[in-house]
């Protein structure tokens, strides 16, 4: 049981670091695109500049997905060692 808790509580723990990681990478990477953001909440998807809440670029997306990929699959690998 002890082991389960643990277990759980290391999944739990990775997923909050896969989300970090994917928040980092997108913002940071993201900005570099070279398309104009489009807003996520804006029904049209319309265009904004680069920095605004909410907007979004096909490079940040990437980059938030290669880094939640990443923490997720070094924990992976973490917890089948342990």
């Amino acid at each position: 049981m002890d082991e389960l808790l643990l277990t759980a509580g290391l999944v739990l723990n990775c997923r909050t670091y896969a989300a970090v990681a994917a928040d980092t990478y997108s913002s940071e990477l993201g900005i570099l695109s070279k398309s104009a953001p489009r807003l996520i909440t804006s029904p049209t998807f319309r265009k904004v500049p680069p920095g605004t809440n909410g907007g979004i670029t096909l490079v940040g997306v990437a980059a938030g997905s290669l880094g939640a990929f990443t923490i997720a699959a070094v924990s992976y690998t973490h917890l089948r060692a342990h």
